[in-house]
């Protein structure tokens, strides 16, 4: 078997062999090869994308309320601090998918990323500075771009015929 300077497998005909951590050979079929596939460049961005997000969550209960415009209040601390438990939760989760390629880590940081985003959604209905709103904007935009990259699927396995 040919293996490139890193020590990562490189693929031979009838086996698909399994990640450098394991340094397992699975012949194609096993049980063990199936649940997991590999990443399409398109999800690793939205991968990307989806731990940048949850990255920044992570500090949102950190420091004191913001205050909103006119002297308003900020969104409540319960939502803040939730926001950095969603963080926590989206990171955890893309990493998981990027090592392992499992559907379910995929689900978990998408819906992650989702929760997060619906708390900002109250900043288009409330008196708040416009950049804020930007901000926000930028964040839902953000963060559908990310899940339908996530769930995005490679354009090679659609063409090829599936077989019967």
């Amino acid at each position: 078997m040919d293996r490139d300077r890193e020590g990562s497998s490189v693929l031979v005909p009838g086996i698909v062999v399994s990640s450098v951590w394991s340094g397992k050979r699975v012949p194609m079929g096993h049980p063990d090869t199936k649940g997991s596939s590999m990443i399409t460049t398109r999800q690793k961005v939205g991968l990307a994308l989806a731990g940048v997000l949850s990255f920044l969550n992570l500090f949102s209960a950190v420091g004191p309320a913001p205050e909103g415009a006119g002297g308003t209040a900020g969104p409540p601390q319960a939502v803040l601090i939730a926001g950095s438990i969603l963080g926590l939760v989206g990171l955890v989760a893309v990493v998981v998918a990027w090592r392992t390629a499992k559907p379910a880590a995929l689900r978990i940081a998408a819906g992650a990323i989702t929760v997060a985003a619906l708390t900002a959604v109250p900043a288009f209905f409330v008196p708040v500075p416009a950049p804020i709103k930007v901000v926000v904007g930028l964040t839902v935009l953000a963060t559908i771009a990310a899940i339908v990259l996530m769930f995005s699927t490679s354009r090679q396995s659609e063409s090829q015929p599936q077989p019967a």
